[in-house]
């Protein structure tokens, strides 16, 4: 370092200090402010983007979901929640409470459609709801287009599909895709009872893998945790 700055400070050089700095540390995107090098040649400032790569390991199960869930989920980890009638999203019970307790049971991310994204009383009632947990508990919540978008994480994963079969199929197809390298990820899906896949040419409960249970009796039996 001294004698980079040394260098830079006592003769002409024509070469961006971001050059010798890069080869010192190797983990970093390129960048100058404006050295000697730069400014007698009239560049101007600048910041290369650093291509950011995370390598993450699920944690097995038994160590992330806790009570109900963790019973539930021991020998399949796929959980297909199923709700009846053609009401909104928005309006089936206590829907902000049974997230919160997923949350608080150990599922670390949750994928909501934009028909509740979108909702501002509701999207404001479950952050408040999560806010009061007594422990802080990690977690993300992401839109239903995060591909190309957001990364997602091998964590314990609740999605909340679309009521309309058009968007819920996207959504699916997207989640078989990132679900793909974590084939063991806890993974727990909120249906319509009549969500027809038209990738899969068929039922979402009666084509995709994992037990199949009303939504309604889970979130009794999560209350009853919490």
């Amino acid at each position: 370092m001294r004698t980079l700055i040394s260098n830079y400070s006592s003769r002409e050089i024509d070469r961006c200090i971001a050059y010798p700095l890069g080869k010192l540390y190797p983990a970093c995107a390129l960048a100058c402010g404006g050295c000697p090098a730069c400014r007698n040649q009239g560049r101007p400032a600048y910041c290369e983007k650093y291509q950011l790569e995370i390598q993450m390991t699920p944690m097995p199960t038994s160590y992330t979901l806790r009570g109900e869930l963790a019973a539930r989920l021991a020998h399949n980890t796929t959980l297909n929640l199923y709700w009846e009638g053609q009401h909104e999203l928005n309006k089936i019970q206590d829907l902000e409470d049974f997230l919160v307790n997923l949350v608080n049971s150990g599922f670390r991310q949750l994928i909501l459609p934009h028909t509740l994204l979108n909702d501002s009383v509701w999207a404001a009632t479950l952050v408040k709801k999560l806010s009061y947990l007594e422990q802080p508990v990690p977690h993300l919540i992401v839109g239903e287009d995060w591909p190309g978008r957001l990364p997602l994480y091998p964590v314990p994963t609740a999605l909340i599909y679309p009521s309309e079969n058009a968007e819920a199929d996207s959504l699916f197809r997207s989640w078989k895709v990132a679900r793909r390298n974590w084939p063991a990820l806890p993974t727990i899906n909120v249906i319509n009872r009549n969500l027809y896949l038209e990738s899969e040419h068929g039922y979402f409960t009666d084509r995709v893998e994992g037990s199949v249970e009303k939504l309604d009796q889970l979130q009794i039996d999560l209350a009853l945790d919490y």
